[in-house]
């Protein structure tokens, strides 16, 4: 209330400011205060301070026929008196704007009650007038500040500069931390550290008891290289979450004018230099044009154009009206924040009202998408479904994995990408295949069934020199049951795809045990592999039980798929149906095209049984010319049977 004229009650401003602005989670009543707990997002930097939150609740409470006006703080310039020697220098422009004043005749005492109160209340440990005065005006206006003990400082000298390896630096709370290249830090002009700046001090520099002159200084620092060494350090301080959030530029001075005023009165302190101010970009005004029609278009509600612009007005914004168009200059503390016509819609939307908005879904619009995007989600959805009504179940993993899976297939993790800044270790390594990952599927899931089948369709990364990593859709499937059952699978997939020059073969890969490792291949281009798990591999897993699989680079098979099979006129005469049997000396594949190429009227030929090392075979004869005798279907048998090695068995079906 001290910086805002209304007569709403806390729970009206909690109601109404949560409706339009920042959320009030909670409200209660301390003493004579009232304490609100507000959630704050990220981009409204300006509502973390209790000016920022009053500006705010002045113009939403008008919009409530709740008359509210903002105070903003009555701060007087002080005068300068420079009689104590002291210098700043910043010489490559590392901070954006630097304040500072010495002040002198400092007493050092309890801070008054409502000081001590309101800090508490807000989570902040109170410890005496001078450093309790900083963290009051970081509350109260938003920037955080700093408070030395300026006799510590024997060179009465600050230098801002980049930290050097090995640099070390010991915080006010004791802790030491080894300092990189990137971190900007305040040198006294020998070397010594004194300052992180933005984020916490040092204990070399702190004040104390004894304390009789200071330095109160305020920086507006590199946001991004607070970010990074707040983050890489560890070191999270409610100042370093403000610094890293770009605070506005101007409030480096209201906050030291504020801070001088406080000191003044608490601490019966003099300024005893001149007021430093080192600012070598100053900010640029910012504007954005806006048309009325534009507003309510994108709001979908029309609103009185001098409802509009007292909106803006309420929020700070200077407008300029020209016929239709709305020219909008941005006040510092959205500087950030609104740059372009889109948030002035969001401005004016919050602010008027999303519960006075109607629930109106707006008209579908059909994007058509390229044809490879869309024949690649066409594709997908039909996979998904054969794979889904023959009992797989879709799993969905990280597209990375931990070291440890890697090393459980012999994978070399020099090989794969690395996130550097991962947020766990099992999630570390961007995958170059699906079936580590599906195989740890099987073993997390195994004593919930006896039957287990996944798939996964996901990308893949590989490594490009002086380029981003190779993004590569691959289909994988994994399971429990059988060889048999696998190939099934492929085969069954390829069928649903209507795919028909596929061959398979023996093949290599250090996934799969050799004996049961085979290659997939359309035309003569290879598009996968399959097989079982090798034993050494499963062991590591601890799987209880074999696993089988096979991954497929998606983009093959969808780019070789017809939606419908290839034409075939039927034969109008009759079929004749023979067995062959025939001792598995060689792949059921070779075993298929030989019998093709020996008999032009065999139009099917598919495995019936199987019995040790014996294939039971049923073949169909046919002719789309004329009907086909048993006879002339057997003399096609016997070609087979003299091509094929092995004792054969025959016999009509």
């Amino acid at each position: 209330m001290e910086y805002l004229d209304t007569k709403a009650t806390p729970a009206q401003i909690q109601e109404y400011l949560s409706l339009c602005g920042p959320s009030v989670e909670r409200i209660e009543k301390t003493g004579g205060d009232w304490i609100y707990e507000i959630e704050i997002t990220s981009n409204r930097i300006d509502t973390v301070s209790v000016v920022g939150i009053a500006r705010e609740a002045a113009a939403i409470l008008n919009r409530f026929n709740i008359p509210a006006r903002f105070k903003p703080p009555q701060i007087k310039t002080p005068a300068s008196n420079p009689i104590l020697p002291f210098v700043i220098a910043d010489p490559k422009h590392l901070c954006n704007r630097l304040m500072a004043v010495v002040m002198d005749q400092v007493t050092v005492l309890k801070s008054p009650e409502y000081i001590k109160n309101r800090l508490v209340a807000a989570g902040i440990r109170s410890l005496n007038n001078l450093v309790d005065i900083t963290n009051y005006v970081m509350l109260e206006i938003g920037h955080p500040s700093h408070v030395f003990d300026y006799d510590r400082i024997k060179t009465n000298n600050f230098l801002i500069r980049h930290a050097k390896a090995g640099e070390k630096i010991t915080t006010l709370d004791e802790k030491t931390y080894d300092l990189y290249e990137n971190d900007i830090i305040i040198d006294d002009g020998t070397g010594r550290v004194i300052d992180l700046p933005g984020i916490m001090g040092t204990a070399n520099s702190i004040v104390t008891d004894q304390t009789k002159k200071i330095v109160f200084f305020i920086e507006s620092n590199n946001s991004v290289a607070i970010r990074r060494s707040s983050m890489t350090h560890g070191i999270r301080t409610l100042a370093a979450s403000i610094n890293e959030k770009y605070p506005d530029i101007s409030l480096v001075q209201t906050a030291l004018y504020r801070g001088i005023e406080l000191f003044e009165t608490l601490a019966n302190a003099k300024i005893a230099s001149r007021i430093f101010d080192i600012y070598p970009s100053p900010r640029q005004n910012n504007s954005v044009n806006v048309g009325y029609r534009y507003l309510c278009e994108r709001i979908g509600v029309d609103i009185p154009k001098n409802q509009v612009n007292n909106i803006l007005k309420d929020l700070g914004f200077g407008i300029r009206v020209k016929e239709n168009i709305i020219e909008i200059d941005i006040p510092s503390y959205r500087t950030h924040d609104v740059r372009q016509p889109e948030d002035i819609v969001e401005e004016i939307a919050r602010i008027y009202g999303y519960h006075n908005i109607p629930s109106q879904l707006p008209p579908l619009v059909y994007l058509k998408q390229p044809e490879d995007t869309e024949r690649l989600f066409q594709y997908q959805q039909i996979i998904k479904t054969f794979l889904k009504h023959n009992g797989c179940i879709e799993v969905m993993n990280y597209s990375a994995c931990s070291r440890e899976l890697l090393d459980s297939f012999n994978l070399r993790p020099d090989r794969h990408l690395k996130i550097t800044n991962t947020i766990s270790e099992d999630i570390k390594y961007l995958r170059q295949s699906l079936i580590p990952s599906l195989s740890r599927n099987i073993k997390d899931n195994e004593g919930y069934r006896p039957k287990l089948k996944f798939f996964e369709i996901a990308k893949t990364y590989l490594p490009a020199d002086k380029n981003l990593p190779e993004e590569k859709f691959k289909i994988g499937c994994a399971v429990n049951t059988s060889f048999e059952d696998l190939k099934g699978l492929i085969d069954g997939l390829m069928n649903e795809l209507n795919i028909k020059d596929v061959q398979f073969k023996a093949g290599k890969n250090p996934v799969f045990a050799p004996a049961m490792a085979g290659e997939i291949l359309i035309g003569k281009t290879r598009v996968g592999f399959f097989g079982k798990i090798a034993s050494i591999h499963a062991a590591r897993l601890r799987l209880k039980s074999d696993v089988f699989a096979f991954e497929l680079d998606f983009t093959a098979p969808v780019s070789n798929a017809r939606l419908m099979p290839a034409y075939k006129p039927f034969s109008p005469f009759a079929n004749i149906h023979l067995d062959l049997t025939v001792v598995h000396s060689r792949p059921f594949a070779e075993i298929v095209k030989i019998a093709k190429q020996k008999a032009a009227h065999l139009v099917d030929i598919t495995l019936k049984d199987a019995y040790k090392n014996n294939l039971t075979l049923h073949l169909v004869f046919a002719s789309l010319a004329q009907n086909l005798t048993e006879k002339e279907a057997q003399k096609e048998l016997e070609q087979i049977k003299k091509t094929l090695s092995g004792d054969v068995k025959s016999g009509r079906s």
